[in-house]
């Protein structure tokens, strides 16, 4: 330890005797402490110079007033009671002083050896990601990140956090369970020897490797419990209604607000909500069309992304693009589009993929911008396959003021955004699609949208050549 540090330690060590030490002086002067045995010696010393300094005192002091009553003196003749006092004083500051070095040097001692022997808490792996699209936040005790799409990113216990309609990530918990988690959602995931998830929003999708019978998995929502013994189930949480949907296996379910349980089995569905006077009763999903349309003459889905326009005379009821988040440059920085989303809900299915389909949509553009759409499928049997996209520029899309537009996609322009799911198969079944303008915002609105084999041509509709494209 040099002469300088030496002197600007004693400095510190007078000043804290004295009680004129600032905040960010003490904490320094216990950090060295703890840090520097040299330091811990140096104070040692210090104190017990200036103990002995204030001990000299006093006893000068007791000495004085001991051998003026053995003189024979008066109280008038001897010390003072001020004296007496100040003597008692120094006694006591010096036995104080000595206690409180010896008390900081005690704490110190205690924290070093506590931080020796008690080794890092390392937390336990439950799951590990396998893929990652969009924004998603992992959160647990002990870190929170944003999650890239890398291989084998290991999670403790703790929730995953979706913002944006295209956002998904999947994980593959330790028994081989695959849980695909799409969209606005959140979920904390736990094993404590039971698989644990609850669901807070958004939509699960889970392929669940047989369970124990004692201790089958357990999926909470806002309205329901849902155990899961093996199965691919889907479940969609929203604050006031839990729908599943079984693809294979079965599932327990129970309506929190009263208590009722049903079983829900292969190719059924059910919705629990707040509201105890609704019917709680499994229902076979009906098959998949092989083409599907939609239109906007009614309000859509709650889940629908969009602000609807009603139809008034000649122009249709349609959808107009809002902000949406599709990902973000870091934790603090959102990445936002202008879109519409429709979604399969409970009473609304999007269909099935076509051998060679095509997506169509009927639309229009205030200004020129470039187009995103993205497709979403489920296999046949429930579990996830994956999500695409293409993107059109702003020399492919049309603006031609109130007039309507017809734009056809092959299905086969979509590109992959999952390389664990490089393509699409007849009989995959959409769960989202997503158009947006993707530089700013250009006026989309859509009035009406499809998947068919061939086209638009399939529901009889002639337009004008230059008005596909």
């Amino acid at each position: 330890m040099s002469r300088t540090s030496d002197g600007e330690l004693e400095r510190l060590f007078s000043a804290s005797v004295d009680g004129l030490l600032s905040e960010p002086e003490e904490s320094a002067l216990s950090e060295r402490l703890r840090n520097d045995a040299a330091a811990r010696r140096l104070y040692l010393r210090f104190m017990q110079l200036h103990a002995e300094l204030h001990w000299d005192h006093g006893v000068s002091a007791a000495l004085l007033v001991e051998s003026s009553f053995e003189a024979g003196a008066t109280p008038a003749d001897g010390p003072s009671r001020d004296d007496v006092r100040r003597a008692n004083r120094a006694t006591w500051y010096v036995l104080a002083l000595m206690s409180t070095a010896a008390g900081v040097l005690l704490a110190i001692t205690i924290s070093l050896l506590r931080d020796r022997a008690t080794p890092a808490v390392v937390p336990s792996t439950i799951a590990t990601v396998e893929s990652v699209q969009g924004a998603v936040i992992f959160r647990s005790a002990h870190e929170e990140q944003l999650l890239v799409d890398r291989e084998s990113q290991a999670l403790s216990a703790g929730t995953l956090l979706l913002e944006g309609e295209d956002s998904a990530v999947q994980c593959r918990l330790l028994d081989g369970t695959l849980i695909m988690l799409t969209g606005d959602a959140e979920a904390h995931i736990a094993d404590d020897g039971r698989k644990r998830i609850r669901l807070s929003r958004g939509l699960l999708t889970a392929e669940v490797q047989p369970q124990s019978a004692a201790a089958p998995m357990l999926v909470e929502t806002p309205t329901a419990r849902v155990e899961v013994l093996g199965t691919v189930v889907t479940l969609s949480a929203e604050p006031d209604r839990t729908s599943v949907r079984v693809d294979s296996g079965r599932v327990r379910m129970a309506r929190l607000v009263d208590g009722r349980e049903v079983e829900v089995a292969r190719d059924h569905a059910c919705v629990a909500s707040l509201d105890a006077r609704e019917e709680l009763r499994p229902h076979r999903t009906s098959a998949a069309a092989s083409h599907w349309r939609q239109t906007f003459v009614e309000p859509p889905p709650s889940r629908w992304k969009g602000q609807w326009q009603a139809p008034v005379g000649d122009e249709p009821g349609r959808m107009r693009a809002v902000p949406c988040v599709v990902g973000r440059k870091d934790e603090a920085m959102p990445v936002v589009h202008f879109g519409v989303s429709v979604r399969r809900v409970e009473g609304v299915d999007l269909g099935q993929l076509p051998a060679d389909g095509t997506l169509w949509i009927k639309y229009r553009l205030e200004r020129p911008s470039p187009l995103r759409i993205m497709l979403g499928v489920n296999r046949g049997d429930g579990r996830f396959g994956g999500n695409f996209e293409v993107k059109l520029g702003s020399k492919t899309t049309v603006v031609a003021e109130d007039r309507w537009q017809w734009l056809e996609i092959p299905l086969s322009r979509l590109k992959p955004l999952v390389s664990r799911f490089p393509e699409m198969a007849e009989g995959d079944r959409p769960y989202l699609i997503l158009f947006t303008t993707f530089e700013d915002d250009g006026g989309l609105e859509i009035a009406e949208l499809g998947i068919t084999e061939t086209g638009i041509t399939e529901l009889g509709i002639t337009e004008p050549e230059d008005n596909r494209r």
